[in-house]
This record gives structure tokens, C-alpha cells and sequence, in this order.
């Protein structure tokens, strides 16, 4: 080592003096050049064993958590079309009718139990005597009434689904949709003429319904109309999904479910108020029996679709109407029913109120998706969460947030 560091230092020493100090170093330079390539090269080495071959393992991990938001986000948008639609809906059904909180006409005179408009059913059902029992009992009576259709309703379609009944199933989904759709713009237009005083015909209003109700069945339960755009999209309008009939198709169809919603909600939000809550908090508790027990109808539904998937049987198509499908979700009409049940309700109270339920909806049903996708099931029950969150906002801001609304600017005081 000695001899052949001094032989390298006299060489070096020599050469630069022989040069005049200003020559250069090759075999130096060359040697320090080298080494660095060599500690790049482990560099190198070693980050492509740590993050990847291409320096993205991070980028990959972060540009996947991205992706994942993006579809959450893009998810919770697409659920916001149906909700939000429905809600404007039935906000401005509300408020065109004037419905009120003690129950409206026609259908609060056909429960089990009607105590008549005058009585307010909160301050005797708080003070317990005069009266108050007979009212809490008459309303536990009229959310029993309720729910058993619900429940008869839910047992007629596994029946249906068991043996495969698709046409009796088919034929009560149009009635019923045809029905609504003809009978639920009437009453508007009745409703909203008598109380702005506008002068309207009744063979004009007859007609409307009828064509109304009747291309909406077209559209929504004509499956042939379906098959026809979808076998022919790509071919006459080329790629699948864009500006083409068939994607106009689907938009009416998702209008015609949503204003389907609305109508069935209509008679909810005419019954009176303490029988409207007392039905949906049974409705919660038979949604999470039906959905999560082992012998709930809808479990089972969803087991007899697995077993038939698993042994390569003929599936049980859905006739349409059921659920609002898009590419990322499906949600039932069911769901959307209930919502504007309560959003409804909190319009017939004041704006604070409807505003606060209306968020909670939605907030809700973000949280519903959100634990639907980190979890390992393959579906949800949508109302819990949401109408847990909507009666709590509603609530809330009936007898919190209101109250301070009205009083701070009675007062005078902006916050």
C-alpha cells in the first residue's frame, strides 16, 4: 500500500510540476467521476428496491387514494341527482298546496284514528291527560296500520321473486305507477289553482294527466324501447354513453322515477304529524330487521339472487321502477320515498327546519355510501342513517335553532 501510494503521489506530483501546475489530472478526475456514477448507481439501486423501478411506489400509493376519493366524490354526486330532485320536488309540492302539520286532505280522514284538525296533537300528547293518551295510543294505532302495508307489500314481492312471477309483479308496478302519475299532478294543479285563484279547465287538466301518466309508463316499463336504443347505440351514435338517445332515454326515466317518488310520498305528507314519526321509526327498525337478520324477506331475497348466480340458473329480472340505477350505485325508490317524507314534513314546519333536514339527508347518505364502500358487505340499509340524521337536524332546528333564528332578528341582531 505505502509503495504504491507514494509511487501514485510522486507521479502526480511530478507530472503537475512537469506541466506547470496548470495541466490536468486525467486518471483523478476520471476516477472521481467514476465513483460518483457508482454511489448514483447504488442510489439508484436502492430506491427501486424501496419505491419502485420507476421512483412511483408513493406517486402509485398517493395517485391510487386519489382515484378512490374521486370515486367516492364522483358517487356521492351521482346520488345527488336523484335525492336533491326529489326534495326540490316535494319542497315546492309543499308549498304550493299550503300542507300543514296537524294533516291535510284528502287522505289524513282515512286512518284508524283521526282526533280532527283543531287539536294540536304535540301539546296533548306532552301533557299526558286530557285526552293525551287516547292521542299517543290512536297514533301508535295509525303507524301500526302504516307499517303493515309495508310489510305485506315486502312479503308480496319475495312471493313473486320465489316462484318467479314477474308478470303479476310487472302488472302492479305500472297500475300503481300509472295511478300515481295521473292522480298526484290533479291534485297539484287542483290545489295550486284554488289557492292562487287561476282559472283552469278540467278537460285540459285530464288530458295532461293522461299523457303524462301514460309516456311515463312508456318510457319507464317498456323494455323494448330499452333494448332497441342500448342494440343500437354504438352503431348509429358511436361510442356507448354519450350524447345519444339512449342517454336522454335514461335521464327521462330517472325524471319519471323521481316525480314516482314524489307522488308516493304525497299521502305521507298530508297524514298528520306524530303518526308520520311514529311510522318512520318503525320503518327504521323493520328496514334493519328485513336487511341484516337472517330471516328478514330482504336477506333472503338476496340470498335466493346468490344461489341462483352460484348454480347458473335463469336470474329473476327486476321489472323497472324498482331501483334508480346508475353505472356507480342503485338505490331504491323505496329510500327516496321516505327521504321526501321527511323533508316534506320539515317544510310544512318553517325554513330553518326543511333547510336543516335537507342537509342531513344528504350528509347521511354520504356517510351510508362511505360505510358501504370501506366495509366488506355488499349492500346497506340506506334509512337508518340518514333519517336518524335527518329527525335529530329536524328536531333540532325546530325547537333550537329556529326559536334563535326568529329571536335574534326579531331583536334586531345579524350574526
Amino acid at each position: 500500500r505505502g509503495s504504491a501510494r507514494g509511487s501514485a503521489r510522486g507521479s502526480a506530483r511530478g507530472s503537475a510540476r512537469g506541466n506547470g501546475g496548470g495541466g490536468d489530472n486525467t486518471n483523478g478526475g476520471s476516477c472521481c467521476c467514476y465513483c460518483a456514477l457508482r454511489v448514483c448507481r447504488a442510489l439508484r439501486d436502492r430506491r427501486d428496491a424501496l419505491v419502485g423501478a420507476d421512483g412511483s411506489a408513493r406517486g402509485a400509493a398517493a395517485a391510487a387514494r386519489v382515484q378512490l376519493f374521486m370515486r367516492h366524490c364522483r358517487i356521492i354526486m351521482c346520488m345527488s341527482e336523484p335525492v336533491g330532485g326529489l326534495l326540490v320536488a316535494i319542497v315546492g309540492y309543499v308549498w304550493l298546496c299550503g300542507l300543514a302539520p296537524q294533516g291535510s286532505d284528502p287522505f289524513v280522514r282515512n286512518l284508524p284514528f283521526f282526533a280532527g284538525f283543531g287539536v294540536n296533537r304535540t301539546l296533548a300528547l306532552a301533557n299526558g291527560g286530557n285526552g293525551g293518551g287516547a292521542l299517543a295510543l290512536g297514533t301508535f294505532y295509525n303507524a301500526l296500520f302504516l307499517l303493515s302495508t309495508v310489510i305485506f307489500t315486502t312479503l308480496l314481492f319475495l312471493f313473486f321473486f320465489r316462484f318467479r312471477w314477474r308478470r303479476a309483479c310487472f302488472v302492479i308496478l305500472v297500475g300503481s305507477f300509472v295511478l300515481t302519475l295521473a292522480a298526484a299532478p290533479v291534485y297539484l294543479v287542483y290545489m295550486a289553482c284554488g289557492r292562487f285563484r287561476v282559472p283552469l279547465d278540467w278537460i285540459t287538466v285530464a288530458l295532461f294527466s293522461y299523457n303524462f301518466a301514460g309516456a311515463g309508463a312508456v318510457v319507464v316499463y317498456w323494455e323494448h324501447m330499452q333494448d332497441t336504443l342500448e342494440r343500437w347505440e354504438e352503431f348509429l351514435w358511436g361510442e356507448p354513453g354519450g350524447a345519444a338517445p339512449l342517454a336522454a332515454h335514461q335521464w327521462l326515466v330517472h325524471v319519471y322515477l323521481v316525480l314516482y317518488s314524489a307522488g308516493i310520498a304525497w299521502p305521507f305528507m298530508c297524514m298528520d304529524e306524530w303518526t308520520v314519526w311514529a311510522f318512520l321509526l318503525l320503518l327504521v327498525i323493520w328496514d334493519l330487521l328485513a336487511v341484516l337478520t337472517p330471516c328478514g324477506p330482504l336477506r333472503y331475497i338476496m340470498l335466493i339472487e346468490q344461489r341462483r348466480k352460484n348454480e347458473g340458473a335463469e336470474e329473476f329480472k327486476l321489472p323497472p321502477g324498482l331501483i334508480y340505477v346508475t353505472r356507480l350505485f342503485t338505490l331504491g325508490t323505496g329510500d327516496l320515498i321516505f327521504f321526501g317524507v321527511v323533508v316534506g314534513r320539515a317544510a310544512t314546519l318553517n325554513f330553518v327546519t326543511m333547510a336543516c333536514t335537507f342537509l342531513a339527508i344528504f350528509a347521511g347518505m354520504s356517510a351510508t355510501i362511505w360505510v358501504t364502500l370501506q366495509s366488506n358487505r355488499h349492500a346497506l340499509p340506506a334509512l337508518p342513517l340518514a333519517l336518524g340524521l335527518a329527525f335529530f337536524s329536524l328536531f333540532t332546528g325546530r325547537f333550537l335553532l329556529e326559536p334563535y333564528v326568529r329571536g335574534t332578528l326579531g331583536a334586531g341582531i345579524i350574526v
